[in-house]
């Protein structure tokens, strides 16, 4: 026992270790939280209104993460702190300015929207939209600057309270008879809830550089890094095609109630591992984003990342494999089966994902957006060529989802080896070569 603490602290007395279990210990809390709810939620809601609920979230990640024309990214990338904060107030300005723009087209065209996306049980909730889209608009910006600063405690602990107010929410509402309605605002509120905590602990170490934030500034770093809206816009909306595309391709050619199904996979396999999964992300663009300024490189930062991604990823999903299809059935009861059925055959691309998302970010660092837009592109292509193979030949969801699973675990291993030949290269060298 005392040597299992010993070996413990002295992994924790490394700085990157310490800052990757910070962020797991709030990850995992946070995820424990719906995972524990879920064993209510799927006794007050259907799986249709579940369904719903993954069409609203897939549109809200659709747009949240395209409302601050990915400047975000950036924030990370200047050497001088005012930078910083300018590119911030940047990417919260356009998150207000795009949400508002979504809103104005809602009002008039909510109806032709909710038909052409056979959706029209959401009704006005779908005003919720740029709603949820501005608030995740603002923690997106607030997070990575947080990041830069390297306030891990901070953002663990505010995913527990979106988790937890979120969750409460939900069931509250639920037993209230609201139906998909109670889903949705509490996970409106899960977005609102994020920023509290994160603006609070900014606005203090950062108080100087927000009096001396100057329009004209911004509007010099718009343009410096410009490439980001021009090629991590259309990139981030791709990926998220790609991975949201299912919300849409599953109640179109399968159910609705096969969408509430592969939904409640996403709450319980797919989400606390892809949230895992950005923790490390952040804690790896700190990394490299600091060995790039002092060696120029981030061959460290990237090998070091890799092993610890496997190491997390390889026993879990190996285990998970064999034991998820009887836990799902075990928890939710028999009604749930086929969400078990789809969590064990989308492991295999998730252990990929998991691995290769978080290094994918060393990319933004080279200023490469262009190969990250071809890859997402790619992602894309591929989803909507397994779902025309289906469809074609008339395949059950069963096929149609092994299909998907296998090229783009293919796609996700061709992008790492991308990532490892430019992770080991000279920045500036590139870019000089470049022009």
């Amino acid at each position: 026992m005392i040597s299992l603490l010993n070996t413990l602290k002295k992994t924790l007395s490394n700085p990157s270790n310490k800052n990757i279990f910070t962020m797991l210990i709030g990850t995992s809390a946070a995820q424990v939280i719906p995972v524990v709810a879920s064993l209510i939620l799927t006794r007050i809601y259907t799986p249709e209104e579940y369904g719903l609920l993954a069409i609203f979230i897939s549109l809200v990640t659709i747009m949240g993460t395209i409302v601050t024309l990915r400047y975000e990214l950036a924030i990370l990338v200047p050497i001088k702190e005012q930078d910083a904060v300018n590119i911030t107030i940047l990417s919260i300005v356009s998150s207000l300015i795009i949400s508002l723009l979504i809103f104005s087209i809602l009002l008039g065209f909510k109806n032709e929207i909710l038909d052409a996306l056979n959706i029209k049980s959401l009704g006005n909730w779908l005003f919720l939209v740029p709603i949820a889209t501005l608030f995740m608009g603002i923690y997106n910006s607030l997070n990575y600057l947080a990041t830069r600063v390297g306030l891990f405690k901070v953002i663990s602990k505010t995913r527990i309270y979106q988790a937890l107010y979120s969750s409460i929410a939900q069931i509250l509402l639920g037993l209230m008879h609201m139906g998909v309605g109670g889903l949705i605002i509490g996970a409106t509120l899960s977005n609102i809830i994020g920023n509290l905590k994160i603006f609070g602990k900014l606005l203090d170490s950062k108080k100087d550089e927000i009096k001396r934030f100057r329009p004209r500034d911004a509007y010099s770093l718009a343009k410096r890094y410009s490439d980001y809206p021009k090629y991590s816009v259309p990139s981030t909306i791709f990926n998220n095609v790609s991975l949201h595309s299912m919300s849409f391709i599953i109640p179109t050619f399968f159910s609705a109630s096969l969408l509430g199904q592969y939904s409640l996979s996403q709450r319980i396999i797919i989400l606390p591992m892809k949230v895992i999964s950005n923790s490390i992300s952040q804690v790896f663009l700190n990394e490299a984003s600091m060995e790039l300024k002092k060696s120029n490189t981030t061959k460290n930062s990237f090998i070091s990342t890799f092993k610890k991604l496997v190491c997390i990823s390889l026993p879990l999903y190996t285990i998970l494999f064999f034991v998820v299809k009887d836990l799902i059935i075990l928890a939710f009861g028999e009604t749930w089966e086929p969400a078990g059925e789809i969590s064990q055959m989308l492991i295999i691309l998730l252990f990929f994902r998991f691995i290769v998302t978080p290094l994918s970010n060393v990319l933004n660092l080279y200023e490469k957006q262009k190969i990250v837009l071809i890859w997402q592109v790619s992602l894309v292509i591929l989803t909507i060529i397994s779902a025309m193979i289906s469809i074609i030949y008339a395949l059950n969801f069963k096929t149609f989802l092994a299909i998907y699973v296998c090229t783009l675990s293919i796609d996700y291993v061709i992008m790492f080896i991308i990532c490892l030949y430019f992770s080991g290269r000279q920045k500036h060298n590139f870019i000089e070569g470049s022009y």
